[in-house]
């Protein structure tokens, strides 16, 4: 009996030293638990818990100090006397539990604490408030009181509203139809530009163009280097002389302590104000001092000819400040309750971190999984898109809201897959998926659909506009449409295809020199009696067609555009042609090589001496 009483001992008092390690999430989710069943049983309604009720741990154990053992304390009364443990929701009148638990590979914080003491001073702090109410030494229902006293902390007012920095709408000038005027924006915080108004000449239907470059706009403002479209021709209505016209130009991210160059472009002229007139200031911030705008001149043509400067912008530009739990924490309020209306989620500027608050108030900085973002509209990481650059995401909210969540694959670009599709999920995810064996896509029937087969591709009884060829799989041969060598130029280089020669990438900066998307091809600069040159060998498997738009701005009769297949000159064209769609049908199955040349002859220059080429195509 004495052995065993002496273990028993042993085993007791090791239970009330011995540190015991579980993780956060089991303690919390056992402790949730257990809580509401309690409150169910007596009878009281359970309160909706936040997704969070854990909290950032400090590290450190609390060890019993010398003078403390000296003056004969036991170690249950040290354990008694001071708590060490998260908190106990079992036991939320006693005060707290026994045993000091490891959070996260950390020690919970405020060990060695007299918490019934601490619990009824005044001026709690946040976190120690919570601590208390878990303890049960505050009621939940005198929480809300004693946390308001925190309002008048300068915590609480880090969280930042939306903002908007104006300049002035008091023009004494305005530049030519389509011309631009630039502006730098510098952001001290990460910030989001939500809404766009300027001062535009004209009313009624206008269009609006915005360009953008990292850095600042500065020695760029005559040339296309680094420029790329945010978004080209949006349609509205023109407020007039002074009045803000609103655009819908999107949202542009600027990231903190950067620098975004931009050019805006509107078809009836943009009015703005001489620098040092008319009050125009040399740059404005905004009330908070979050972004600053820098003048950057104006052009009568986008990014060419002289530049007019000083020239102020006359504009509104609203913006919203992303959130962290530093300098913009979303979730301090009034009690212990945060005022977002029972929002627990926010974005935050990094899209691969989202902030998380508790019902407390307490800010934490959570990171998503990877290949995943986070996504504000459903307040969850979701996929990265897997559709590639120079292809149009499918999965648009309009898409989403009206249940269209199968697509094909890139259509129209040089990615344009017929053995592949986009599938949407409901929180606008995209997953690209491949066709089953034996199928390909089918926009007819919106899904993929089997395969028709052919007897031998010999034959080719696939008919006019089908192939048949032989696939890796237990049935042979199956038709399918002739395949379609494309180029659009839309990746910005001649990598889409194997081109050679020396003919450059133009970028359509409101210049009209792209026919459709954001890039072309143009010969390279040359003088007189001299050839810049573009070539292309292909393969093709049926008889095709061969097409491409082209555009001239020469010295007519002399200064030629011209077109060779296989060594052969098809065509040639020279003076001012606006965008012309040209075909050559027939083209028979095999390889070839196209050749485009500007080719000049030995003296004068007229127009832009340039020649240009987009979505060339070869195909049914």
């Amino acid at each position: 009996m004495k052995f065993i009483a002496s273990v028993l001992a042993a085993v007791v008092a090791a239970s009330v030293t011995s540190p015991v390690f579980v993780s956060a999430e089991s303690v919390v989710e056992e402790k949730m638990g257990k809580a509401e069943r309690a409150k169910k049983q007596k009878g009281k309604p359970v309160q909706a818990s936040s997704p969070l009720r854990t909290r950032p741990a400090r590290t450190g154990v609390h060890q019993h100090s010398l003078e403390e053992k000296q003056k004969g304390y036991s170690a249950a009364d040290l354990e008694n006397r001071y708590d060490t443990v998260l908190p106990d929701l079992d036991s939320a009148t006693s005060g707290g539990g026994h045993h000091q638990r490891e959070l996260q590979g950390m020690y919970v914080p405020y060990v060695g604490i007299k918490w019934e003491e601490l619990c009824s001073s005044e001026g709690l702090e946040m976190d120690v408030m919570t601590e208390c109410i878990w303890k049960g030494f505050i009621p939940e229902s005198a929480a809300a009181e004693v946390s308001v006293e925190q309002d008048t902390s300068p915590v609480e007012a880090t969280i930042a509203e939306d903002g908007v920095l104006t300049t002035l709408f008091n023009r004494n000038n305005g530049g030519s139809d389509g011309g631009a005027i630039y502006f730098d924006l510098t952001a001290q915080r990460c910030v989001t530009i939500t809404g766009w108004e300027f001062n535009t000449a004209g009313t009624g239907s206008i269009t609006g163009s915005l360009y953008s470059r990292s850095g600042s706009a500065s020695g760029f403002q005559t040339t296309t280097a680094g420029w790329a479209p945010v978004a080209v021709d949006v349609p509205t209505t023109g407020a007039g002389q002074d009045n803000p016209t609103s655009f819908d130009f999107g949202e542009v991210d600027i990231e903190e302590g950067s620098t975004i160059g931009f050019a805006v472009i509107i078809s009836s002229g943009n009015d703005y104000t001489n620098g040092g007139t008319n009050g125009a200031l040399d740059f404005y911030e905004d009330s908070m001092g979050i972004l600053r705008l820098d003048d950057m001149g104006a052009t009568n043509v986008p990014f060419t000819g002289g530049v007019f400067d000083p020239r102020m912008v006359n504009t509104n530009l609203h913006f919203r400040l992303s959130f962290d739990c530093e300098d913009n924490n979303p979730c301090i309020g009034h009690g212990y309750t945060h005022d977002h209306h029972g929002q627990f989620y926010f974005e935050h500027c990094d899209s691969k971190i989202f902030i998380q608050c508790s019902e407390y108030g307490q800010c934490f900085e959570r990171h998503c999984p990877y290949g995943t973002r986070w996504s504000q509209a459903v307040q969850t990481c979701i996929r990265e898109s897997c559709v590639p650059e120079g292809c149009d995401d499918p999965c648009t909210p309009d898409a989403i809201a009206s249940e269209d969540l199968f697509h094909p694959f890139c259509p129209g670009t040089d990615h344009e897959d017929p053995y592949k599709f986009i599938q949407c999920s409901k929180f606008g995810e995209s997953f690209c998926m491949h066709c089953g064996p034996y199928t390909m896509w089918d926009e007819a029937v919106g899904s993929c659909d089997h395969l028709r087969e052919c007897a031998d591709p010999a034959l080719n009884n696939c008919g006019p506009n089908d192939i048949c060829i032989e696939l890796p799989y237990p049935k042979t041969f199956f038709c399918q449409p002739c395949p379609t060598v494309s180029d659009g130029f839309e990746t910005g280089d001649f990598g889409a295809l194997s081109w050679s020669g020396d003919w450059e990438i133009e970028s359509d900066i409101g210049s009209g020199h792209v026919f459709e998307g954001s890039f072309s091809a143009r010969n390279m600069d040359i003088d007189n009696n001299e050839q810049s040159t573009l070539m292309l060998q292909f393969e093709i498997s049926c008889d095709s067609t061969i097409s491409f738009w082209f555009k001239t701005s020469t010295e007519s009769s002399f200064d030629f555009l011209q077109f060779f297949l296989d060594g052969d000159m098809i065509d040639e064209w020279s003076g001012t042609n606006d965008w012309t769609l040209f075909e050559l049908h027939d083209v028979a199955a095999g390889t070839h090589t196209v050749t485009f040349t500007y080719d000049k002859d030995g003296s004068v220059s007229s127009g832009d001496d340039t020649v240009w080429i987009d979505n060339f195509r070869v195909g049914l």
